[in-house]
């Protein structure tokens, strides 16, 4: 199951729970979950209020521990190295911590300007279209996998974007991203059968 990509990398003795905040095909994710043995705590939610935003807030808010990582569960990355990621994430200080890699299909992705320290996030643009006639100009995509600290929800902007948009930009705005970037990092997001032909063609070397 495409799920099954994000719950493998999060190996690591420093992540004891892991939250499934349930939407679409609910019970079928819950079932799926229940039968994998995972080495975690394992807790659902399922919030009334629609968006990611508000999904992501009442699971950190609800959470004992003071820091929590956020993923998509509809995105592939290969060979991520989780316990360097959480190092970063403690070495940066920082409320929050997104994983980036290099890729082409910027059209497809939130594509990053980091600023000049390197590892700050300057801004980002979701899917921008400029990009859909030059598919194969590379640049820096945030991956769908965030390290958030709980005092960042004070940041959280629940007026003017409920999605990752409410999250991201008024956190990048106060300099509060810092950016792990991994080129190597094999990465796909498969939200449109044309992303999912693709990773299938990358993933099974078609």
């Amino acid at each position: 199951p495409l799920l099954q990509h994000s719950t493998d990398i999060l190996q690591s003795r420093d992540i004891k729970r892991i939250v499934f905040c349930l939407g679409h095909h609910a019970e079928d994710v819950r079932a799926w979950a229940l039968g994998q043995s995972l080495p975690y705590i394992v807790d659902f939610r399922v919030d009334e209020k629609p968006g990611i935003l508000f999904a992501i807030t009442s699971a950190l808010t609800s959470l004992p521990e003071k820091t929590a990582i956020c993923c998509n569960g509809d995105e592939i990355r290969v060979g991520l190295n989780i316990e360097d990621v959480l190092g970063f994430h403690r070495d940066q200080r920082n409320l929050c911590t997104m994983v980036a890699t290099e890729t082409d299909h910027l059209y497809r992705y939130r594509v990053l300007r980091l600023r000049e320290d390197g590892s700050t996030l300057l801004s980002s643009e979701l899917r921008p279209s400029a990009f859909r006639h030059q598919r194969y100009i590379r640049g820096l995509v945030n991956t769908g996998f965030l390290i958030l600290d709980k005092e960042a929800v004070r940041y959280f902007d629940t007026y003017s974007n409920l999605g990752w948009g409410g999250i991201i930009d008024p956190l990048c705005r106060a300099g509060k991203i810092s950016v792990y970037v991994d080129r190597a990092l094999m990465y796909c997001n498969v939200g449109t059968e044309e992303e999912l032909h693709d990773a299938t063609d990358l993933f099974e070397g078609g």
